[in-house]
């Protein structure tokens, strides 16, 4: 939102921001007349099309984790005092269960890397090529076993480490994700690009864990998570202060099997920001560091506290993805004074406006081409 004392000097800024973006060099100075009163404001609303949320109780238990999903989704199963109705509840979790955590938007555990020690899989679009920096091999699998439209590609990773992939779609359009060593990067497409991604551990590196109900537990927060993000938005149900404390329970769940899955960190560091919780911001942060061994970029902006930290760039170094994984954190790149790399600059203005980072054809060109001349990591 711009209130209309700040609207005149933002609009130019941005008309000379998105000229150098299109390539446009233009020797005028851009002149905004705002003839409007001081307290008038534009701004851009989203209606979902979901009904409110049922109010009820931080969820604690697993009972309390699904009834908080279904209320988002209109299902009243709280009693006037907020506590779950397990009657109300056992009717209706098995179709939530049903419809989350059915192959869509849940990642495939049987499949072949044959010697990769990493991968990407894709469902639901047909992936044309993988974008990575040089020295890191690339191989199309084919698809993935009883899943259409889907496509599965080995990595390795070499000397170079975990990097940045741009994922070229054979309508021009693209992704871009992370690969880590020892994880299968899976990325979830529908009608609208990019509905959702999640990390897995390889089939081989599965084979050492000793916990068995740890893939039981990993569904149950992705159903939490996918229920979260179904209409495109990280969406936090309640009033303006239930969302705060709905938005630190909801990390607080979800962040137990970041190690076993790196989106839910990510997701719990948003949560928490969005609680206004930066020390949990900054656990998170250092955790997920310590876990992969390396920074991830959406983590470590959000662990930023204003444009004028001098380590900003250096905080930002060598992390992975080059941009936000998540569409809201673009809005925080100039609040927090941190500037993208010329080409990222460059495709910027193709972003899409999904949840999850995505380009229209034009930007995705400029990443790919970007990306394989090793001007990106």
């Amino acid at each position: 939102v711009v209130p209309n004392r700040k609207l005149a000097p933002f609009l130019i800024a941005e008309t000379k921001r998105l000229a150098k973006g299109y390539g446009l060099v233009v020797n005028a100075e851009p002149d905004a007349e705002v003839p409007s009163a001081d307290d008038i404001y534009i701004g851009r609303a989203k209606r979902l099309a979901i009904p409110s949320p049922a109010q009820m109780s931080r969820p604690t238990t697993s009972a309390d984790t699904y009834a908080y999903l279904l209320a988002s989704k209109g299902v009243a199963i709280a009693s006037p005092g907020g506590s779950v109705d397990e009657g109300s509840l056992a009717a209706s979790v098995g179709d939530l269960v049903a419809e989350t955590s059915s192959d869509w938007l849940m990642p495939a555990s049987e499949f072949n890397l044959q010697s990769a020690t990493a991968g990407i899989a894709v469902y639901g679009a047909e992936l044309n090529d993988v974008g990575m920096p040089p020295g890191i091999t690339v191989e199309f699998l084919g698809g993935v076993t009883d899943r259409p439209a889907s496509s599965l590609v080995g990595v390795d990773l070499g000397f170079v480490g975990p990097s940045s992939a741009v994922l070229a779609f054979i309508d021009g359009s693209c992704a871009v994700v992370p690969v880590f060593h020892r994880f299968v990067t899976h990325v979830f497409v529908g009608s609208e690009g990019v509905e959702s991604v999640s990390f897995e551990l390889t089939p081989e590196e599965w084979r050492f864990e000793s916990d068995q109900d740890l893939r039981t537990r990993l569904r149950e927060l992705r159903v939490l998570v996918n229920g979260a993000t179904a209409n495109g938005v990280f969406l936090i149900a309640g009033s303006p202060d239930e969302r705060e404390s709905n938005a630190s329970a909801l990390a607080d769940r979800i962040r137990v099997l970041k190690g076993f899955d790196p989106t839910l960190g990510i997701l719990a560091a948003y949560a928490y920001s969005y609680a206004k919780l930066p020390v949990k911001v900054d656990s998170v942060r250092w955790i997920m560091r310590d876990d992969l061994g390396i920074p991830i970029f959406d983590t470590e902006l959000l662990s930023l506290k204003s444009l004028a930290e001098p380590e900003v760039v250096e905080q930002l170094e060598g992390a992975i993805p080059f941009c936000p994984m998540i569409r809201s954190g673009w809005e925080l790149l100039r609040v927090k004074g941190v500037e993208l790399p010329e080409p990222v600059v460059l495709a910027q203005p193709f972003l899409r406006d999904n949840l999850w980072t995505s380009f229209d054809p034009p930007g995705a060109e400029i990443l790919f081409q970007a990306i394989t001349n090793n001007e990106l990591r």
